[in-house]
C-alpha cells in the first residue's frame, strides 16, 4: 500500500507573513538611515583612518581653506611667522595670510599660562603662535560685543572657529635692507643689524679716508658716522704686489678684501696686531676688513 502525502496542508497565517514583511522593511529602512548618517558624519568630522594625524597646523591657509571647519576642532596650531591684520579689543586679533584671516584669542594671558603677561600687539606686527582650534559659537564668548564697533563685530561674525593661543611671541624686525654680495661703502657695516650676516662678504671700498693708523699692519677707515678696522692681510701673506704700503692718516685709499668677524678683545690683538690699549678701544667693532690689496689714491693732506 502506498500513502500519498496530504495536499491540503496550510501555509503560515497571513498575519505572520505581514509581520515578517514589516520587520524586514523596518530593518532595510534602518540600514539605509544608518548608512546615510555615517556618510554625513564622515563628510563633517571624518572617520578613523580617513584623516591620519599630520602634525600641527602650520599655516593660515590650512585653517581658512578647510570647508568643513569641524575637521579642525581641537587640532594643535604652530604658526611660526604670521602677520597681525587687525587688533580687536584687548585680547583678540586677526591674523592674515594671502588675504585669508583667522581670529586669535590670547588665552594664555587670560589664564596666566603665558609667562610674559604684557604682550603688546599691533597691526602689521609679525608673531609666532602656539595654540589650539576652538569653535566660535558666539562673539560674546571671546570679546565684549558692546564695546566693539559694528565693522569689527561683522568681521568676527563671519568666522566659525578661532585659535585659542596659549603662547604668542613677537618676532624681531626683519632686515629691511638686503645685503649685497659686494660691500662698497663703510656705511653698510653699521646698517646690518646682524654682523654675522656680513661674514665672508667681498669688499671693494673706493676713495675711503684713513682715520687712524692702529699698528704696523692695521688702520681704520670711514668717517665720524661709520668706520671699520682694516688689516693688511696682503702684506702679511705677501699677496700684495707692491712691497710695502705706507699708510698715513688722511690718505684716500682703495681696498679689496673680505669681511671677517672679531669675537673678542684677544682676537683683535692677535688678528690686527695691535696693543691691548688699542684693542680695548676697538672692542665695539664686531667686524674688520681683511684686505688683500690696498691702493693709495692721494697723498696725505
Amino acid at each position: 500500500m502506498r500513502l500519498d502525502p496530504p495536499n491540503d496542508k496550510r501555509g503560515p497565517p497571513v498575519w505572520q507573513l505581514a509581520f515578517i514583511g514589516l520587520v524586514l522593511l523596518g530593518t532595510a529602512v534602518a540600514l539605509m538611515q544608518w548608512a546615510q548618517t555615517l556618510s554625513i558624519t564622515r563628510t563633517v568630522v571624518g572617520s578613523p583612518g580617513m584623516f591620519p594625524y599630520q602634525g600641527p597646523i602650520t599655516s593660515v591657509h590650512e585653517i581658512a581653506g578647510e570647508s568643513a571647519k569641524a575637521n579642525l576642532l581641537a587640532k594643535d596650531v604652530v604658526l611660526a611667522d604670521v602677520e597681525i591684520d587687525q587688533v580687536i579689543g584687548e585680547r583678540v586679533f586677526l591674523i592674515s595670510e594671502h588675504g585669508e584671516t583667522v581670529p586669535v584669542v590670547l588665552f594664555g594671558e587670560l589664564t596666566g599660562w603665558q609667562h610674559d603677561r604684557a604682550v603688546t600687539l599691533e597691526a602689521g606686527q609679525r608673531i609666532r603662535i602656539y595654540g589650539v582650534i576652538r569653535m566660535l559659537r558666539s562673539i560674546e564668548e571671546i570679546v565684549d560685543k558692546q564695546a566693539l564697533a559694528a565693522d569689527d563685530t561683522q568681521k568676527l561674525r563671519g568666522h566659525e572657529i578661532f585659535i585659542s593661543a596659549f603662547r604668542v611671541a613677537p618676532l624681531p624686525i626683519r632686515e629691511r635692507v638686503r645685503i649685497p654680495r659686494v660691500i662698497t661703502a663703510v656705511s653698510q657695516f653699521v646698517q646690518a643689524s646682524d654682523p654675522e650676516a656680513l661674514q665672508a662678504r667681498e669688499v671693494v671700498l673706493d676713495k675711503v679716508k684713513v682715520l687712524d693708523v692702529l699698528g704696523d699692519h692695521a688702520f681704520r677707515v670711514g668717517d665720524e658716522s661709520a668706520s671699520v678696522p682694516v688689516a693688511l692681510l696682503g702684506e702679511m701673506t705677501r699677496r700684495q704686489a707692491d712691497d710695502v704700503v705706507q699708510i698715513r692718516i688722511g690718505q684716500m685709499v682703495r681696498i679689496y678684501g673680505v669681511i671677517r668677524l672679531l669675537r673678542s678683545q684677544q682676537e683683535i690683538e692677535d688678528i690686527l696686531m695691535v696693543s691691548p690699549e688699542v684693542a680695548a678701544q676697538l672692542r665695539g667693532n664686531a667686524l674688520y676688513v681683511s684686505a688683500l690689496r690696498v691702493v693709495l689714491l692721494e697723498p696725505s693732506s
